[in-house]
């Protein structure tokens, strides 16, 4: 099965590894045939698309909001990546999307982003690689994949706002363990519609499209020394979406 993955070449500070490199490898260990491209052409023929995680932050007039504290901002990418993920949703073509890539698919379906999250637990520093717990929202496709919780890493400063009708949450971070239950509770309902700095939402699914998305980074656990999480589970699901996919057509 072919993937493209939409990213550009990037050497990540002090870790020497790009996350859209890292995203091809993860999935080809997994068994798929798959590239890195930023052409739009480069779609045709292919059964699936990962929009990687990246340094720019993704413009936030694509979610109709004036830009206060994105940084790093690559129009030209932002530009390309929206054309190729246009041209997949159009065809309906399953979606992976890891950290910006999260952010990006989502805004499609509506979603608004925390700009920064006030929060330093989460934001990339290389010479702290970050980990916390995430929880997996109860009958959710993350439950089964990874359990009722796992160790993710972190490294981002933006976030899911506002989760859509279609869209749904997977996987949680709370800042306030009290808060969890309830949480938890309302996206395995499909209630959970606002996010903040304190409750962070670390995995999303549509209901009726083929799309998965993390907000942590599962190419980088053969980078990353204190990984303590699997990429297998998550690339498998992916592939998975994708062989039903070109059955299909």
């Amino acid at each position: 099965m072919k993937i493209m993955v939409a990213g550009a070449i990037e050497d990540l500070e002090r870790l020497h590894v790009g996350c859209a490199d890292m995203a091809v490898e993860m999935l080809k260990r997994a068994g798929a045939d798959a590239f890195r491209s930023l052409d739009p052409a480069d779609l045709d023929g292919c059964g699936g698309l990962l929009i990687p995680g990246g340094i720019p932050n993704i413009h936030p007039s694509y979610c109709g909001e004036e830009n206060t504290e994105s940084r790093g901002i690559d129009e030209e990418l932002d530009k390309v990546q929206y054309e190729i993920i246009r041209k997949a949703i159009d065809r309906r073509m399953p979606i992976m999307g890891i950290c910006r890539g999260m952010q990006f698919v989502s805004m499609f379906f509506g979603a608004k982003t925390i700009q920064d999250i006030k929060n330093g637990a989460h934001k990339f520093d290389p010479d702290d690689l970050r980990h916390h717990e995430a929880w997996s929202v109860p009958g959710s496709f993350f439950e089964e994949l990874y359990g009722p919780s796992m160790t993710v890493n972190s490294a981002h400063h933006q976030a899911l706002r506002t989760v859509p009708e279609g869209l749904r949450v997977a996987q949680l971070w709370c800042e306030d363990p009290a808060q969890l239950p309830e949480k938890l509770k309302q996206a395995a309902e499909g209630t959970l519609r606002e996010l903040d700095s304190s409750c962070i939402a670390e995995a999303v699914y549509h209901e009726s499209y083929p799309f998965i998305a993390t907000q942590w980074h599962p190419e980088l656990d053969v980078v990353w020394d204190k990984s303590l999480f699997d990429e297998t589970p998550i690339a498998r699901y992916f592939l998975e979406m994708v062989r039903k996919y070109e059955e299909e057509k």
